[in-house]
């Protein structure tokens, strides 16, 4: 079936969106108001950046001022928080994991380049 996704190419990516099941955990998910707000805050500069139709006109502009944006969030205590927390929920939730969307769009790939530095739309 692998093989199938990736048509025969050397080299390809096929992303899943994963969520920890809670129903089969006994996982208390407690991120407290005040935490909230911070990352909020804090990723709010990236989804403005997102939203900016300038990425229609200037590409290139966008850009740059997306990859300034998510790498200001990136060195946020607040995105430290959130990836910490998500890292050991996958970890300790192993076999109550439900996959439920597959991913190759653009705004994929642009994700993946901002958080990974792996640029996808570039062939490898």
């Amino acid at each position: 079936m692998w093989q199938n996704l990736g048509k025969g190419s050397d080299a390809w990516i096929f992303a899943l969106d994963a969520m920890v099941m809670l129903a089969k955990t006994r996982m208390p998910m407690t991120l407290t108001f005040g935490a909230s707000w911070i990352w909020l805050r804090s990723v709010w500069a990236v989804q403005k950046v997102k939203a900016d139709e300038m990425r229609l006109t200037d590409f290139e502009a966008w850009t740059g001022n997306l990859e300034k944006a998510f790498s200001l969030y990136k060195s946020s205590a607040a995105y430290d928080n959130i990836k910490n927390i998500i890292e050991e929920s996958v970890e300790k939730n192993k076999g109550a994991l439900s996959f439920h969307e597959s991913n190759s769009c653009p705004e994929f790939w642009e994700n993946t380049r901002l958080a990974t530095g792996l640029n996808v739309a570039v062939p490898l």
